[in-house]
């Protein structure tokens, strides 16, 4: 298990969520996401609580 947080929204990395001020590693409930590119390397972390599975749909 990967430990999700908020730490660098809004500096290096892109951040959205299903209500604002989600914060992953308190709060299970909510739906988060997050971005970084490094170079060429494109790191997205995906957090949520479902009974079936979290995506996230790039374009």
């Amino acid at each position: 298990q990967v430990n999700i947080t908020r730490n660098g929204c809004g500096t290096t990395k892109l951040c959205m969520s299903s209500v604002s001020g989600c914060d992953p590693s308190g709060n299970s409930s909510c739906f988060f996401s997050s971005t970084q590119l490094n170079n060429t390397i494109l790191t997205v972390e995906l957090s949520g609580t479902t009974l079936g599975y979290v995506a996230l749909g790039l374009t």
